[in-house]
């Protein structure tokens, strides 16, 4: 059943897909220039409803834990601020795992993926420091949702139920299936 937060949040992302400006490219067709907006908006708008779905899921299944979704960071050695897609205390392991989470339906280039493991680390040695004064363990993971990462030992949609212990995978799959079928009900709209 889909979580009325996950619900509200593909409405949202829907609707407003076409009320935003663009700048046309003077090299393609406006309706491609526009169709291209749209869809881009879409795709990353579709990654947030990835990450409220699985953050949403663990907080209603998994009774061992607490979860944070979309917290910021200071980095101490960078001295700038991380967002945090998912932050995962699992109180019976005493352990802290961070989850970047990604789409994953296609390859980063190099800079992106050097990004994403520069925060990784960065952020890792910043748990690192509050965990072993707790005695605690910590973990960073990467989750392609769709599979097609940059990051050896990512995590997929697939891995989600068996790494987390509880019905993970289906959660996100009744948001994908319905921000699917509002985005087709927009497109023809549109």
């Amino acid at each position: 059943m889909l979580d009325s937060e996950v619900r509200t949040m593909i409405d949202k992302a829907i609707n407003t897909l076409d009320d935003q400006r663009f700048t046309f490219d003077p090299v393609i067709p406006s309706t491609l220039a526009y169709t291209a907006s749209v869809v881009g908006k879409a795709q990353k708008r579709h990654g947030h409803v990835i990450q409220l779905a699985i953050y949403k899921a663990l907080l209603r299944q998994h009774p061992k834990i607490t979860s944070w979704h979309n917290k910021r960071l200071t980095l101490s050695k960078a001295n700038r601020q991380a967002s945090l897609d998912l932050l995962v205390q699992f109180h019976d392991l005493r352990h802290l795992g961070y989850y970047e989470i990604k789409r994953g339906n296609s390859h980063h280039d190099s800079g992106k993926m050097r990004q994403i493991k520069r925060d990784l680390d960065e952020i890792r040695e910043e748990f690192e420091k509050v965990t072993t004064t707790h005695n605690h363990t910590c973990s960073t993971h990467t989750i392609y949702f769709y599979g097609a990462g940059t990051i050896k030992g990512a995590l997929s949609g697939d891995d989600l139920d068996a790494h987390f212990g509880v019905p993970v995978l289906q959660d996100v799959e009744d948001a994908n299936d319905y921000f699917a079928q509002k985005f087709q009900a927009t497109v023809n709209y549109l």
